[in-house]
């Protein structure tokens, strides 16, 4: 494989990455809009009128989509999505190594719960790449390879019952502790909070792919 490859994957990866970025902050503002054009058609109103506005049903559905469920779905289909994305750059990575060098085991053939795990393996173990100083930003990788799971399969729910949490589950809630802008709800659901979350996880791609490309460019010829 030649520096090219990897310096044209890492160009292409990055500007993927900040459209991402782009994409959160132009989606956030659509939502905002709608919330304060609702708010506005609010405050126009005198209280009698106000009244029936909120607790007419249309207008109850209205403001619980724009405020809650709207966002909701936003942040996780977004996070699921940035995973999914980083599944696929690193399957093309080390199948790009794979089909450059003609080794005999890919990424596939390797035990592992899921690609990035098995990409990591495939990486060290059979190509050799010294990845220690990617420490930092795999344990936080690992993290959210446990949210997007809990997402995917469990639907959000961390845990079914908050004072009988089974041992999965109370670590599961320890990793969500970890990041202010999740919040688990008493009854087991988690949401992202805020924006920031998916900006943060934009930022450790693109670090972790950094520096792992720039360790490949040094360590593969």
């Amino acid at each position: 494989m030649t520096n090219s490859v990897l310096n044209g994957l890492k160009n292409q990866w990055i500007s993927e990455l900040d459209a991402f970025t782009d994409y959160i902050s132009h989606s956030n503002k659509s939502i905002s809009d709608a919330q304060r054009q609702f708010e506005q058609q609010l405050s126009t109103t005198n209280d009698s009128e106000k009244t029936k506005i909120i607790i007419g049903s249309d207008q109850m559905q209205e403001h619980s989509k724009l405020n809650s469920i709207f966002p909701h779905f936003f942040r996780l289909s977004t996070f699921v999505g940035l995973q999914f994305s980083l599944e696929n750059r690193l399957t093309v990575l080390c199948s790009r190594i794979h089909e450059s060098k003609k080794f005999k085991i890919k990424a596939s053939d390797l035990r592992g719960e899921n690609i990035i795990e098995k990409s990591r393996q495939y990486l060290s173990l059979v190509i050799g790449l010294d990845l220690d100083s990617l420490n930092n930003e795999w344990t936080i990788l690992k993290d959210y390879i446990k949210i997007r799971n809990c997402i995917v399969h469990n639907n959000s729910r961390v845990f079914n019952e908050k004072d009988k949490m089974q041992q999965k589950e109370q670590e599961l809630y320890k990793t969500m502790s970890k990041y202010p802008s999740l919040r688990v709800e008493d009854y087991g659901l988690f949401y992202i909070t805020d924006d920031k979350f998916l900006h943060d996880v934009v930022a450790i791609h693109k670090t972790y792919l950094t520096k792992l490309l720039d360790i490949a460019d040094s360590s593969i010829s």
